[in-house]
């Protein structure tokens, strides 16, 4: 019975201990004398967790709506008759007594309700998807690289690479700059061709 109690309603120890009729204390020693209901306990408990977790995360997976509703003070109005000085009541040409609006009061009323979408959440759909069918969906590919034979990937030189070597050495040389000044060093920047 707290199997399906604790599952099905996400029970706390002190529900349980209202729904058998017995002290909180006694939940506890229950579960510290048999194994076996602390158990049960646990397991519902789990159950009733991850079912809520499941639901709150397909929620956010579909995207869904729902109403805003805004709440502003508003005054309370009573009528009230309207007395002359001697504290007699007026009435009005169809001898109806006459009244006024009277503030007594302020509460909180809807003034606007608003229906509102909230999209499919991107991370939300990535860790569902991931963990539903990681080898399918798998954020971090590995891919292991071998050469022929499993051995390790032959490296050849770029004809370029020797090029560029050879131009970097002659940029660091002196040379005139643009005024036709020497004994500066002048740094100029040559690009291989791609």
């Amino acid at each position: 019975m707290a199997f399906v109690a604790c599952s099905e309603g996400g029970l706390t120890d002190v529900k349980l201990s209202n729904l058998f009729d017995v002290s909180k204390s006694t939940i506890t020693r229950w579960k510290n004398e048999f194994p076996e209901f602390w158990a049960s306990i646990k397991r519902g408990k789990d159950i009733f967790d991850c079912a809520t977790a499941e639901t709150c995360l397909l929620k956010r997976i579909k995207g869904y709506r729902y109403s805003e509703v805004t709440r502003e003070p508003v005054p309370v109005y009573k009528d009230t008759p309207v007395l002359d000085e001697d504290g007699i009541q007026f009435l009005d040409e169809d001898g109806n007594p006459v009244t006024k609006k009277v503030v007594v009061g302020v509460e909180l009323a809807i003034t606007k309700k608003v229906s509102k979408s909230v999209a499919p959440d991107v991370k939300a759909i990535t860790f569902f998807l991931t963990n539903r069918n990681p080898d399918r969906w798998k954020m971090i590919k590995h891919v292991e690289l071998t050469g022929k034979e499993g051995g390790p990937i032959g490296v050849k030189v770029d004809p370029w690479e020797e090029m560029l070597k050879s131009v970097t050495k002659a940029n660091s040389d002196e040379l005139p700059n643009k005024s036709g000044r020497s004994g500066r060093k002048v740094r100029r920047q040559v690009v291989a061709p791609k």
